[in-house]
């Protein structure tokens, strides 16, 4: 905790004393002072004293930062009662940030349809979060029925908010159409706006529709820079990464970290591609190519291991909820960066037989 200044230090000591004569203002204050500082026990003791010194006046914010206190056990034991109590107090006023925390509390207690009723009523009055979680239960069905075009239109509100992981889940439905007719141009926009609101997942969407050419014409400057920022944090990015670097293909970004590119490097010289995808069957890494369905998103994985033990009715029996009556294809999802791989090798003049084995195995591949 950083020092204070003497004026500082004076201004808390007038507070203490203020408060411990029973002024509301200065207990307010000074409980305040400690909830910026994050003491947590400290200000739920005071904001308790002010509401006993004043209880006929409502705070809906000393309400709301008491029941989040209880509901994430900070400065207190965790209470997901005493949560619901003061959240209702703040709720019944027509507080939305008050009935968001009645829905979440009803969520812990895997009261479904109590959750929605609060997350609705938090959503009406604009809260970007509540929107989000009407969203989500509508999509997944969780404490009402399950409806892909409403969850759209939610997610959708949540998105034109600023919510960037809304954002993502727009882009997404745009790709996958799901409960909106598939429009890619559209799907580029919202990664685009979640990407530049910090959203990894999105920055790997913008870096693969660049390298593919989908949804925004081919730019592999472009494409390398979104999957360079992404790999920082996800997945399959790194893999992308990895293999440009590996061969000397990637100028315009940042190395991967050591471990990283060792990982992956490791895996090329033995002749195959990390996936860093769990395998659905055995719940390790996967390494090489793997079946999959073609959907605009891959939705299961199974490795080489697996394939070897597995036939085909096993793999559709124990992946049938994801399947469906889609067709299964060998893929691996580095096909999909093809272009950005031979612009990358020509950009750079590379020469390297291993490359050209690995290219003439991803041309062979389906694609998304």
């Amino acid at each position: 905790m950083k020092e204070l200044t003497t004026n500082e230090n004076e201004k808390v000591e007038l507070m203490i004393k203020g408060a411990q004569l029973g002024d509301y203002t200065m207990q307010f204050d000074l409980a305040n002072y400690y909830k910026t500082s994050e003491q947590h026990s400290e200000a739920i003791q005071w904001f308790l004293k002010a509401l006993a010194h004043n209880n006929k006046k409502e705070n809906l914010t000393i309400y709301n930062y008491l029941g989040n206190c209880y509901l994430e056990g900070s400065g207190l034991e965790k209470d997901i009662k005493k949560a619901q109590y003061w959240f209702e107090k703040s709720a019944l006023k027509g507080n939305a940030y008050g009935q968001f925390g009645v829905a979440s509390c009803h969520d812990e207690n895997h009261s479904y349809t109590k959750a929605f009723e609060w997350y609705k009523k938090a959503a009406d009055h604009g809260d970007s979060n509540a929107l989000f979680n009407v969203a989500y239960c509508y999509e997944w069905g969780e404490g009402v029925e399950k409806d892909l075009s409403k969850s759209f239109e939610w997610f959708l509100k949540s998105a034109e908010k600023g919510d960037a992981e809304a954002q993502y889940r727009i882009g997404m439905r745009y790709t996958m159409g799901k409960g909106v007719e598939r429009d890619l141009y559209k799907a580029f926009n919202w990664y685009y706006k979640s990407s530049k609101n910090g959203y990894i997942n999105s920055m790997f969407q913008l870096g693969y529709m660049y390298a593919s050419g989908k949804g925004t014409s081919f730019d592999g400057a472009k494409s390398l820079k979104w999957l360079s920022r992404a790999s920082e944090g996800y997945e399959h990015a790194k893999t992308v990464i990895g293999f440009l670097n590996h061969f000397g293909l990637n100028s315009m970004s940042k190395e991967l970290n050591y471990a990283d590119q060792m990982n992956i490097s490791e895996s090329i010289k033995k002749n195959t591609i990390e996936s860093l995808r769990k395998c659905g069957a055995c719940d390790n890494i996967c390494k090489g190519f793997f079946k999959s369905t073609l959907d605009g998103g891959l939705s299961f994985n199974v490795c080489n291991d697996c394939l070897k033990c597995m036939d085909l009715e096993q793999i559709k029996e124990k992946f049938k909820s994801e399947i469906g009556d889609r067709i299964l294809y060998h893929t691996h999802y580095l096909a999909n960066f093809l272009p950005l791989i031979i612009y990358c090798r020509d950009e750079n003049k590379v020469v390297n037989s291993n490359l050209e084995s690995f290219i003439t195995q991803l041309e062979d591949c389906a694609k998304e």
